[in-house]
């Protein structure tokens, strides 16, 4: 009766623990998601070196994630990058830099999986958007668009005060006896 009472308790343990789907794979808890995403859905202004990645909820199968389940693209084609799979997280990085001011889809398929074999319901996909690109240097030298008083002036009193308005800030430390003076003719 000993050996009969342990025998329930095993078979017990094992239906409670397990379930088999349609294809007779053992599922354990409900199907894995993918739990938040870098950049966010809608992100505006993301770097064009940034790793874009998704966190699932739980440990995913390593040998489902690949560049086949986990794809960036644009408006016109797919991007090149390596897909890598680390504590819950997928990090695609791509080959080369995105383009500056530019709209970006990653998806994860629903065909990957978590260890029980269970794949996401639907494939997960977000959007963003990166950053606009930075103006170059500025090499258009700073010109005077204000004299005070006029150049070629006349009847200028020796304490009038000498301004000048630029086009653009000036560097204060540039601005020097060397570099600003005035003579008389």
């Amino acid at each position: 009766s000993i050996i009969l009472g342990n025998t329930l308790i095993i078979a017990f343990l094992i239906s409670a623990s397990g379930c088999k789907n349609n294809s007779g794979i053992s599922e354990i808890g409900p199907p894995p998601t993918v739990r938040s995403t870098t950049p966010t859905n809608n992100a505006t202004d993301i770097s064009i070196s940034a790793p874009i990645s998704a966190r699932f909820n739980e440990q995913m199968n390593p040998q489902s994630i690949s560049n086949n389940t986990f794809q960036l693209r644009n408006d016109t084609a797919s991007v090149a990058g390596l897909v890598t799979y680390s504590d819950s997280t997928a990090t695609f990085q791509p080959s080369s830099n995105l383009a500056y001011s530019n709209s970006y889809t990653a998806s994860i398929s629903d065909n990957v999986e978590n260890l029980a074999g269970q794949t996401i319901p639907d494939t997960h996909e977000w959007s963003f958007s990166t950053i606009a690109e930075p103006p170059g240097p500025d090499v258009t030298p700073p010109r005077v668009v204000n004299r005070m008083p006029e150049v070629d002036g006349e009847n200028i009193s020796v304490n009038t005060t000498v301004q000048i308005s630029f086009n653009e800030p000036i560097k204060l430390e540039t601005l020097n006896s060397n570099t600003f003076f005035v003579t008389s003719e």
